[in-house]
């Protein structure tokens, strides 16, 4: 399944990873969630320095350690650990969620599969959303990332309400005057 959505709306993804990239600074830590708009981030990263890197998708640390191993990548490469999960291809699970006691991350970027008006921005299982909240707690600067296709849906999980979420980065396509009244 993961392959099929790297193919789909590629250009909101990259256009998103672009501005994302801008919220980075030299010498940062961040979180990159896994996902396919996140993927696109991680291919821009050579553009920064010095860098701490954390994520739990398996493609993000695929792509993190092919840049490095090119020299491509200056910084370094954390990865949560626990259980995979093969759809979305992370790693999740109790000890992903210990793997943040003891961390403070600059920037979190999260990968949202759903963003409602009325129930806020989701998940897609309540591990990962428990793990995700554990994530925000510990960030100072949270950004959620979404396609305009993910805009109106609703799962199960709710990780925030619109108006409890930092920040939020979405493609143009969204009609942002109706998001932005909450």
């Amino acid at each position: 399944v993961f392959t099929e959505h790297l193919k789909e709306f590629k250009e909101q993804k990259q256009q998103i990873a672009k501005e994302a990239v801008t919220y980075i600074n030299d010498g940062d830590t961040i979180f990159l969630d896994s996902g396919s708009t996140l993927l696109e981030l991680a291919r821009l990263l050579p553009q920064k320095k010095n860098l701490k890197v954390i994520t739990w998708g398996l493609h993000i640390l695929d792509m993190l350690c092919d840049l490095a191993g090119k020299d491509d990548f200056d910084g370094e490469i954390l990865c949560c650990g626990g259980t995979w999960r093969k759809d979305p291809d992370l790693f999740i699970g109790p000890q992903s969620i210990r793997f943040f006691d003891d961390i403070i991350i600059n920037k979190a970027f999260l990968g949202i599969i759903a963003v409602s008006l009325d129930f806020g921005w989701m998940g897609s299982s309540l591990i990962e959303v428990e793990a995700t909240k554990k994530i925000m707690a510990i960030s100072e600067k949270v950004i959620g990332t979404a396609v305009n296709s993910n805009f109106g849906k609703t799962v199960i999980d709710r990780i925030s309400t619109l108006k409890t979420m930092p920040g939020g980065i979405i493609d143009r396509g969204i009609d942002k005057i109706a998001f932005n009244q909450y």
